[in-house]
């Protein structure tokens, strides 16, 4: 071990994030566990249900059903992100998966889909698990309508009450009369 002319520390055999030189950084076949709570019933608020429809995935539709519980925030205290497909082929990869690991974003595969986990709590989200913005022009468009892909509801099946249910989007249409 030596100090680099910054004073930080070069180890030559193995890092201090815990892996050898030419180490891959695993990826998990699950989420991190989202920490668990206790939700009442009654404060369950039901939404009509929505539809979405995601660039990636034109052929489908989600529709959402269920509702926001108030005082859970499970949404609001990390992101879970989708990576593009084939992202661990490209160049330099690896080493961006060690930057990840260095700041707590965990690699997972969920449904096949390679995504990352960011534990980052939203700074509007308050001490008793509310949006601190809710209902005001300061809160994103994107909170109001998450989630959209089931992708966003990665790790929190057993918290979140919204479920997204997948429909071809020509059934879809075909049904509510806007195309063959």
């Amino acid at each position: 071990m030596s100090l680099s002319r910054y004073g930080t520390r070069i180890h030559t055999k193995q890092s201090w994030y815990g892996l050898t030189k030419g180490a891959t950084i695993p990826i998990s076949n699950s989420p991190p566990p989202v920490e668990p709570r206790t939700l009442d019933p009654a404060k369950l608020q039901l939404e009509k249900p929505k539809t979405f429809r995601w660039t990636n995935d034109p052929d489908n539709t989600y529709i959402r059903t269920g509702g926001c519980t108030d005082g859970c925030g499970a949404c609001c205290e990390s992101l879970f992100l989708p990576l593009k497909e084939g992202i661990e082929k490209s160049e330099g990869f690896e080493d961006y998966t060690k930057w990840l690991k260095l700041h707590g974003v965990i690699l997972f595969r969920s449904n096949g889909e390679l995504q990352a986990h960011i534990p980052i709590q939203c700074e509007a989200l308050t001490d008793d698990k509310r949006c601190g913005v809710y209902g005001t022009d300061e809160r994103p468009d994107m909170c109001h309508d998450y989630p959209q892909h089931p992708a966003e509801l990665t790790g929190l099946e057993d918290i979140c009450t919204y479920q997204l249910h997948k429909v071809p989007t020509k059934m879809l249409n075909k049904a509510v009369g806007h195309g063959d």
